[in-house]
């Protein structure tokens, strides 16, 4: 099974689940039209066994197209499940604002990556323009910190 959903998800790298959704609505009625009728050459099929070919191709184009949808979705799923865990235990927090492994800081409202203040370089300001929070870096007696003073505290700990 993951050996299918890797390969499907090289197939279809940005494909979310309303594009495989519509291709498999889509393409299925697209090729239901567009499908002809068997050549009366091809042992004289009869009209019943034209209705059975017309019905079976149609069928089973959209069973497909319902497979790679099922398939898309629990993709969807378990990457956003695979993102919460991941942001969920990497970041800490530590000097009024978040931390990830590589010592990163991230914001207390939104876990959004910080940005400098250009006028205090204890300051820093999430880099999402919504939220826009004031965050200062401060010990746990109040005092002012820089990134790197902090990162040598936590390091010393």
């Amino acid at each position: 099974m993951d050996k299918l959903l890797s390969i499907l998800e090289k197939l279809l790298p940005g494909a979310t689940p309303k594009t495989i959704l519509c291709m498999s609505i889509v393409i299925p009625v697209l090729l239901y039209g567009f499908y002809p009728d068997l050549p009366s050459s091809w042992l004289a099929p009869t009209e019943e066994e034209r209705f059975l070919w017309r019905l079976l191709i149609p069928v089973t184009l959209m069973l497909v197209g319902a497979t790679a949808l099922v398939i898309s979705l629990v993709l969807h799923i378990n990457k956003k499940q695979q993102n919460a865990l991941v942001n969920a235990t990497i970041l800490h927090k530590e000097f009024g604002v978040y931390w990830d492994s590589e010592l990163n800081i991230y914001c207390l409202s939104c876990k959004k990556p910080l940005k400098n203040s250009s006028y205090d370089s204890s300051i820093f300001f999430c880099s999402d323009p919504t939220c826009n929070t004031k965050l200062p870096l401060r010990d746990d007696n109040g005092v002012a910190l820089t990134k790197q003073s902090a990162i040598n505290l936590m390091i010393r700990k």
